[in-house]
């Protein structure tokens, strides 16, 4: 026999009910577990586990309760504020720096004492011939 068999799905399926009121995971003994967690302090005393143990089962009978009677109350979280958006320029209020120019086509790599090349990007004569040799 497995738990199923032995508890109706009316105890454990949340399903038809409001999902601001049920919290739901991935694992229901995750939240049972984050639960008690909660309640115990290192190496309780068996006194304190028994009575902690029963408390929270009277609290679920009663939270249950009150979400089948439609009377539990949404669970107050607290809300979030996402990041306000950047704002940024218009391409057209950006000023270009005194070094720089647009008629230049070339750009020199100071750093590794590289030859010009340009930035056109498009293929030369002499590149369309070797890939043509390639495809022969």
């Amino acid at each position: 026999r497995t738990w199923m068999d032995a508890y109706p799905p009316t105890f454990w399926n949340v399903y038809g009910m409001r999902r601001d009121i049920v919290s739901r995971t991935n694992n229901p003994l995750e939240r049972f577990h984050r639960e008690l967690n909660k309640r115990f302090r290192p190496h309780p005393t068996m006194k304190q586990f028994v009575t902690t143990l029963e408390i929270l089962a009277r609290e679920y009978v009663v939270q249950r309760n009150a979400v089948i009677a439609g009377i539990a109350a949404p669970p107050v979280r607290s809300g979030f504020v996402l990041p306000k958006a950047p704002r940024l320029p218009n391409v057209t209020d950006i000023e270009d720096s005194a070094s720089s120019s647009d008629s230049d086509n070339h750009v020199v790599d100071e750093e590794a004492d590289s030859e010009r090349y340009s930035t056109d990007m498009s293929p030369t004569s002499e590149e369309n011939d070797d890939e043509d040799a390639i495809y022969e």
